[in-house]
């Protein structure tokens, strides 16, 4: 039988949903000594983004701009105290979120 070794826990960091599931990771990380490995994929965006009535030009700005917030935001969510004594990793990648997670 294979051990668990690591557990995929793809999560939305804007979404409180999300870490209802960080409980049932870290005991299942626990029970088999398993790394968590928190993801978040930053979606691509096309050229110009609308937000109400502020306009982004320049679409790698703007990708840039959410990819370092999803690196504080995710740094943060791996240091809840639920996982405290797992192993813990995270990555934050760009892509479609269903291809990307199934890459990884």
């Amino acid at each position: 039988m294979k051990k668990i070794q690591k557990i995929l826990c793809p999560v939305g960091l804007w979404d409180e949903a999300t870490e209802g599931v960080f409980e049932y990771a870290a005991e299942v990380a626990r029970k088999f000594d398993a790394e968590v490995l928190l993801l978040y994929v930053s979606p691509i965006f096309p050229e110009i983004v609308e937000l109400g009535d502020f306009v982004i030009e320049g679409r790698e700005t703007l990708l840039q701009v959410m990819e370092k917030e999803a690196q504080e935001r995710i740094q943060k969510l791996a240091k809840n105290p639920v996982f405290e004594g797992v192993k813990i990793n995270t990555s934050v990648l760009r892509g479609e979120p269903v291809d990307e997670i199934l890459r990884f």
